[in-house]
């Protein structure tokens, strides 16, 4: 049931199955969680940890300091994701 839990989050993300099971299976094994053991949290804290790390590699993560610039800004909106 796992193992199809794992396809199935695979084919919703719509990304490239072959390159985020790849990277999927790699954090879940840092995790010491095998993909066809793995649960809903374990795969979703896994993509959550995915996400954040290709947003990182592209500079879409920005670390938030308290500079009075950042929050009279209009133009951004912070939100926490969890």
């Amino acid at each position: 049931m796992a193992s199809d839990l794992f396809k199935k989050v695979i084919d919703l993300t719509q990304l490239p199955s072959d390159e985020i099971s790849q990277e999927l299976e790699k954090l879940l094994e840092s995790q010491g969680v095998s993909s066809d053991r793995v649960s809903l949290g374990q795969l979703r804290q896994a993509l959550a940890q995915y996400i954040h790390e290709v947003f990182a590699q592209n500079e879409m993560v920005v670390k938030i300091t308290d500079e009075a610039e950042f929050l009279d800004d209009p133009n951004i909106t912070l939100s926490l994701v969890h």
